[in-house]
């Protein structure tokens, strides 16, 4: 295709922000599905919508508090140290959370401990979580020349939207039985 020029610097760059973008994808699928399920659950284990909500508020009230922390952080630290930094967080805070609501479905947390371990679980997944987008965002500068960086750019937020209109998607396909 002619005037069709690679935007990135060097080859094992592309290789690496195919994974990135496959990895924004997976955070917005699991991110995204929990948005959708989350109320459901929380009815289910006879948390009112207040509750239900202040635990949403907090955690996205998190990430905007704490991402420009880890935008500074992954200058410090390296950009790809911070994105696993922020995927290993989200991955061992979603395990987490699954665990808790394991426990209060069986009955072994209740009330005000189901309460404050879903929050804490949530809180805990936004601060690591908060490390991803800023740190791919710089990476993506990083590593592509000056004259695609928009193109690259905005395959992260591509990415994120797949991920987003995923998530509900296979919630719900999961709701009619066409999931295993």
């Amino acid at each position: 295709m002619p005037g069709k020029t690679n935007i990135f610097i060097d080859d094992k760059s592309r290789f690496a922000v195919s994974i990135l973008m496959l990895n924004i994808i997976a955070y917005g699928i699991v991110n995204n599905v929990l948005f959708t399920l989350f109320p459901l659950l929380g009815t289910e284990l006879e948390m009112s919508a207040k509750e239900i909500t202040f635990i949403g508020t907090l955690a996205a009230l998190t990430i905007f508090l704490v991402s420009p922390f880890w935008g500074r952080k992954s200058s410090e630290w390296g950009r790809r140290n911070t994105i696993v930094i922020g995927m290993a967080g989200f991955a061992c805070t979603a395990f987490s959370l699954v665990l808790i609501l394991r426990a209060g479905f069986s009955g072994q947390l209740q009330g005000g401990v189901l309460y404050f371990c879903l929050t804490l679980s949530r809180v805990l997944q936004a601060l690591l979580l908060a490390a991803m987008l800023p740190a791919a965002t710089a990476y993506i500068i990083d590593v592509t020349r000056p004259e695609g960086r928009t193109v690259g750019l905005s395959r992260i937020g591509a990415s994120h939207g797949i991920g987003f209109i995923l998530g509900p998607t296979l919630v719900s396909l999961s709701v009619f039985g066409l999931m295993v």
